[in-house]
Formats: structure tokens, sequence, C-alpha cells
């Protein structure tokens, strides 16, 4: 069984359809993705340069500006490594721009935050989980809490004071 985390996700089509919503927002439509997609902006671990990564949201709460995501290529992605190291981060979302924090979810939160993206988006997750696995996703606690073990899951929260980024 292939998964595609294994893949490398800088060749290809794959690359082709995972750049697309980042070139939507390049040319100022990420609009068009509505509330479902955001744009991460976030300072090299190393470099201090800042990169941009578009993430799907698997849930927000539009009243205190929160909104949970995920880390589909697990520890592997650059993002994660970099907000690790650099929590202040710039989100972009529905056309608006909010300064945020990342924080990391518990295993327990993420099992279920998992849980209810499945119940809520259920296409989505098989596909998602298809992709991901290689093999159609299993929506049982036990697969739930599997997942958040290897899925980093974060909430990136609006600062308060604006912050710098």
């Amino acid at each position: 069984m292939k998964k595609l985390v294994d893949a490398n996700p800088s060749r290809g089509l794959l690359r082709v359809l995972l750049r697309m919503p980042l070139l939507l927002y390049g040319i100022g439509l990420g609009w068009l993705l509505g509330q479902r997609f955001l744009l991460l902006k976030h300072l090299g671990r190393k470099t201090g340069l800042e990169h941009r990564t578009v993430l799907e949201v698997l849930r927000s709460d539009k009243a205190c500006d929160s909104y949970i995501v995920a880390s589909g290529w697990g520890e592997h992605s650059q993002w994660f490594k970099n907000i690790q190291q650099r929590p202040e981060v710039e989100i972009e979302v529905a056309g608006r721009r909010i300064k945020a924090t990342a924080t990391r979810l518990s295993e327990q939160q993420a099992e279920q935050e998992l849980g209810d993206y499945a119940w809520q988006h259920p296409i989505a997750y098989r596909t998602v989980g298809s992709l991901i696995f290689g093999k159609r996703a299993v929506t049982t606690v036990e697969e739930f809490a599997r997942l958040a073990k290897t899925i980093p899951i974060f909430v990136l929260q609006s600062r308060e004071d604006g912050g710098r980024f």
C-alpha cells in the first residue's frame, strides 16, 4: 500500500494540483476558495523568509477568528517545522487578513477534531483519506486515534493585539 505521505509532493501532476490554490491567492482570487481554505504566511525557521501555504480548514469559529488546520504530510511538512519554532503567523481567509498564533492541539483534541470533520465532511474525509493512506478512510474511534498520533492538528488563533508578523 503506497501512502501519499511517502510520495514527493514537489513533482508531477500532484504538485500542480496542490499548487493551484496558492496560485489563486497569488493573483488575488483566494476569496474564491471561501472559508474552506486559508493562506498561511509563516517565517522560515532557518532563513526568516516569508513562506506561503494553502491549508484546508477543518473547522472555524468566526466569532473569535480561530481556525483548525491539519498537516496532511505529518511532521515532514516545512510549514509544520517552521511554525513549531515561529508560531506567529498571518492568515488570509475569505478575503480577510488576520495575524494569528499557531498552537498544536493535544492528541485527544486532534482525535475529536478529526472525528467532527469526518462527520461534517464525509466525502472530503474519504477522498483525502484515500489519497494519504492509499485506501478508503475508516471512520472509527480507533482510526481517529491513530490519525491523531501522525497528523498534527493546529488552531490558528487571532492575536487581539494585532501582533507583529
